[in-house]
């Protein structure tokens, strides 16, 4: 049995790497939107007020900007102030949106994508502030699933 060389050993390993990563590169390309985004809901489950600017934007053009103000969730009063929806200026549905959120204030801005994330349908969108003050993204598809 004949050793191989490192060189045999390197371009055996490369190729195989070559092969998994191309199947994987191309599940990354980005499709054509099939989902249609027919609202966004802003949600604070924390404890604690907050203020939150969102700008959405729909294909590199700012369609919303404006600060809102949420309040703390509370158990006692449902409509405590601590959700709203964000009215639909948006002519288009099925096209990528991007928004940007600020909380409190701070300087740092977090990048949320509102894909369709494989919805064929309409979904809704819905910007979390959790309990940490953390801004989180949720799909909501017409079916009520949640992604």
């Amino acid at each position: 049995m004949a050793m191989l060389s490192r060189r045999d050993v390197l371009l055996a390993g490369t190729t195989g790497m070559l092969s998994i990563t191309n199947g994987c590169l191309s599940s990354l390309q980005q499709s054509s939107p099939t989902g249609k985004l027919v609202g966004i809901t802003l949600r604070n489950i924390d404890s604690k007020k907050h203020t939150l600017i969102l700008q959405l934007f729909h294909e590199n053009e700012r369609i919303v900007n404006k600060k809102y103000e949420l309040r703390a969730q509370t158990i006692s009063n449902s409509k405590s102030g601590h959700v709203t929806a964000v009215k639909p200026t948006w002519k288009s549905q099925t096209e990528a949106f991007t928004a940007k959120v600020r909380l409190d204030g701070n300087e740092q801005w977090s990048t949320l994508h509102l894909n369709d994330d494989g919805v064929s349908g309409q979904y809704k969108y819905e910007i979390r502030i959790t309990e940490d003050g953390e801004i989180e993204g949720w799909h909501k598809a017409s079916d009520g699933s949640e992604k």
